[in-house]
């Protein structure tokens, strides 16, 4: 049997500002409902405390005490299970003032997940509660070096606002990353609320009540300062602080005892992310192939496979099948019809859970699957593309069927296209392979001096290449020998520049 070889532009599909909170979440992997017996105090193997009235950095007036006055288990018919910890700030007869500070430092951390709260706020001038997390290398590179995040932050005077903030080197204190949470009516102290963060790599987004009020990504930070939310384990803290210089002190309008209600504290893997750039293309044979860009968070858990999605409207309603495949980013679909418009979707499978669906790719067969007798050998694909900046780059999903490999000749065409006439063409484009791991294969910028240029001038003559790159231009070009299997080809700008591009696939005799 022949070799086949099939590629298709990919479309590309950004997904900005869409909201977490939509998504999937996966398992509970640390909790804490406070049902203890009524008056106990939190649970030792999951909290400890924080003690002290050093002002805490902050010229805060509470000092912090691990008696049951401060912090312990009440009765409370608005929690969800008649119980909540009770974080209470109070005045003693000297003048002074007593709460809680309670930490899992040193019994639990985590990186990435959904990490919550439902908790009731205080009301009051100099009133500071709050729910945040600290890196655990705060010990060895110090604050804000270490990370903080601000799950939920108040200040007693305005009651009707939550703010969620994150520091890290060089945004910090008052240059802190911030969001705020206004409630339509009412006040924080009137009822419970649940108050999240959503983690992932590369981006945090903060909610309340299920509502995202404030998305952090790398590139919302300030230039030339570092991201330290990645692959770093952070612990959690719930405190309530008696003033301070961001709420100022009591005065005679505060009243006395303030608590701080904590319902549960809740900490989820997240589900997998969805794949990404997924591209349909009907196969000389009739069939449809698929490829994709593996998910690039797995919420925790291994991916075990994807899942196809098909139907034959766009909506997702009419003739919908779902097939679980392997861990293998691309596959061919054979029980097509010719001439029918299908839609595609794929979506990540872990232990737990399932992904929001992919960007939905198109396409119609030409004839029935599997129904050619052989294979067919083409003799160029071209697409034309586009390539901007992040996600807005040219990509290709490449599909080798048959069980023999193939040498193709990849290139990623700017200069010449300009030589041609096309206006906005890309002044230095980079071809890119990937194997479906993720795995880079192959790379070149500027064909004349990278890789192998004369395996690429035998390519061309071999396959005759219609557009000619001149020698030293910065079009660029790779041969490959690829194995049986699926591939993504990718063209970017080597300088970061933007503009039409093309990629073209030879398979060379």
């Amino acid at each position: 049997m022949k070799t086949c070889i099939k590629l298709q532009l990919l479309a590309i599909v950004l997904s900005l500002a869409a909201p977490l909170a939509g998504a999937a979440t996966g398992t509970l992997v640390w909790g804490d409902d406070f049902n203890q017996a009524v008056g106990a105090t939190p649970d030792s193997t999951k909290w400890t405390y924080d003690l002290g009235n050093n002002g805490w950095g902050n010229n805060e007036l509470e000092n912090y005490t691990s008696d049951a006055a401060n912090c312990s288990v009440v009765s409370d018919p608005d929690a969800t299970d008649g119980k909540a910890l009770a974080i209470t700030a109070i005045k003693t007869s000297s003048g002074g003032y007593t709460s809680a500070r309670i930490k899992t430092q040193g019994l639990f951390s985590t990186t990435y997940g959904m990490i919550e709260a439902r908790m009731k706020l205080p009301v009051g001038q100099g009133m500071w509660p709050a729910f945040w997390m600290l890196g655990n290398n705060i010990g060895t590179v110090g604050w804000p070096q270490c990370g903080e995040l601000d799950i939920m932050e108040n200040i007693g005077s305005v009651p009707n606002k939550v703010y969620g903030t994150a520091h890290g080197p060089g945004y910090s204190g008052a240059n802190g990353i911030q969001g705020v949470y206004t409630l339509a009516s009412g006040q924080f102290s009137s009822a419970y609320h649940t108050f999240a963060i959503q983690w992932a790599p590369n981006k945090i987004q903060w909610l309340c009540d299920g509502t995202v009020y404030q998305t952090l990504t790398p590139d919302n930070i300030p230039a030339g300062t570092s991201w330290v939310y990645n692959d770093s384990p952070f612990f959690m803290i719930l405190n309530l602080a008696v003033g301070g210089n961001w709420p100022g002190n009591p005065d005679s309008t505060t009243s006395f005892p303030q608590t701080l209600y904590v319902d549960y504290v809740h900490v989820y893997n997240l589900a997998p992310a969805a794949p990404a750039k997924l591209g349909a293309y009907a196969d000389p044979t009739g069939a449809v192939g698929l490829s994709w860009t593996p998910c690039t968070y797995d919420g925790g858990s291994p991916v075990t496979g994807y899942r196809i999605q098909r139907a034959t409207d766009s909506a997702f309603s009419q003739n919908l099948t779902s097939t679980d495949v392997g861990t293998a980013a691309g596959y061919t679909d054979t029980g097509v019809i010719a001439g029918t418009p299908y839609y595609y979707r794929v979506l990540t499978v872990t232990a737990n859970g399932v992904s929001s669906p992919s960007p939905t790719a198109t396409v119609t067969p030409a004839i029935a699957g599997g129904s050619a007798a052989g294979s067919v050998h083409f003799s160029v694909i071209s697409c034309r593309c586009f390539v901007g900046t992040g996600d807005n780059i040219g990509v290709a999903g490449i599909w080798v069927s048959g069980n023999k490999p193939v040498t193709v000749l990849l290139r990623a065409a700017g200069p010449a296209l300009k030589g041609q006439g096309v206006a906005g063409t890309l002044p230095d484009p980079m071809i890119l392979l990937y194997d479906t791991k993720g795995n880079l294969l192959a790379a070149n910028a500027g064909w004349g001096t990278g890789g192998d240029p004369t395996a690429v001038s035998d390519a061309t003559t071999k396959t005759g290449a219609g557009l000619v790159f001149a020698q030293g231009s910065l079009d660029s070009a790779v041969v490959v020998t690829l194995q049986p299997g699926g591939y993504s080809a990718q063209c970017i700008g080597a300088s970061g520049d933007t503009g039409v591009a093309l990629i073209e696939a030879y398979q060379v005799p």
